[in-house]
């Protein structure tokens, strides 16, 4: 690092430079949303894949923001969904659902040994994030890659990616796997991918990461997919749950018939 802004630097930086134009009216601005992530939550992946893909949102500033989900339901005093006795089974059945109701690919059950720690993955992601200069679309790049790992294995995204293993997976608990997936992006050598990797460990990572948990937490998330809203007014909302996504759209302002999915409702069957 060269001392420059960063990605996360200036991420946070729009969130406070908004907050101090909280209540504006005038002009029409962008739509956008600060969406925090950690690779762990299968209904995330969902999220992101819509808002990657969608024409619905092609023209919405998305600000991905690293945070660690098990920390945050600590926080809040949350079980993980999959500790919930009776739920374990039906969120499995809820995510294909809504995975066939948008044509979105994602891994039959979940992945081996699940749930994983993704801490390692989402420092790693903070380490990037701190890069200085990083080239325009590459941090969403990396992001893509690391979610589809672990929730779509077979994913177009991952065929240039190395570091499989038994059976086609990726061990994202494995520094070297994380380094092979960091390094397969378009604009990330290997040898920058070694680098970011080994700074997982530094503790000015590990803090940034738990300062954006921090973050998440003072701005009223308590689960994921969270969607913080801003739109083209300056009002502000924040949503929770793919289920919500038809809300986040209306409150955006955005075209509802823009992705129809198999079921030919699209967006308009959430609202």
């Amino acid at each position: 690092m060269s001392g420059g802004a960063s990605y996360l630097d200036d991420a946070v930086a729009k969130i406070q430079d908004d907050d101090a134009g909280s209540g504006r009216t005038q002009g029409q601005g962008q739509a956008k949303i600060t969406f925090y992530i950690d690779i762990v939550s299968p209904f995330g992946y969902l999220a992101w894949w819509m808002l990657r893909n969608s024409p619905t949102f092609k023209n919405v500033q998305i600000t991905p923001l690293p945070i660690l989900l098990g920390g945050l339901h600590k926080q809040c005093g949350n079980l993980a969904p999959i500790l919930i006795k009776n739920k374990k089974e039906w969120i499995n059945r809820e995510r294909e659902r809504w995975a066939e109701t948008f044509a979105i690919p994602i891994r039959d059950g979940a992945p081996p040994g699940f749930p994983v720690s993704t801490v390692g993955a989402m420092r790693v992601l903070t380490a990037l994030g701190m890069e200085d200069n990083l080239e325009r679309g590459v941090y969403e790049r990396v992001v893509d890659v690391f979610w589809a790992a672990l929730w779509c294995p077979q994913s177009p995204v991952l065929k240039n990616a190395k570091g499989r293993g038994e059976g086609g997976e990726f061990d994202v608990k494995s520094p070297e796997v994380l380094t092979a997936l960091l390094g397969s992006v378009d604009g990330i050598d290997e040898d920058r991918a070694r680098e970011i990797v080994k700074r997982t460990g530094e503790k000015d990572v590990k803090d940034r990461l738990v300062g954006n948990t921090n973050l998440a937490f003072e701005r009223g998330a308590f689960g994921m997919p969270w969607f913080e809203c801003e739109n083209s007014k300056g009002e502000k909302e924040g949503f929770w749950g793919f289920d919500h996504l038809g809300q986040v759209v209306r409150f955006l302002g955005l075209d509802e018939r823009g992705d129809l999915g198999r079921s030919g409702r699209g967006l308009r069957a959430l609202l």
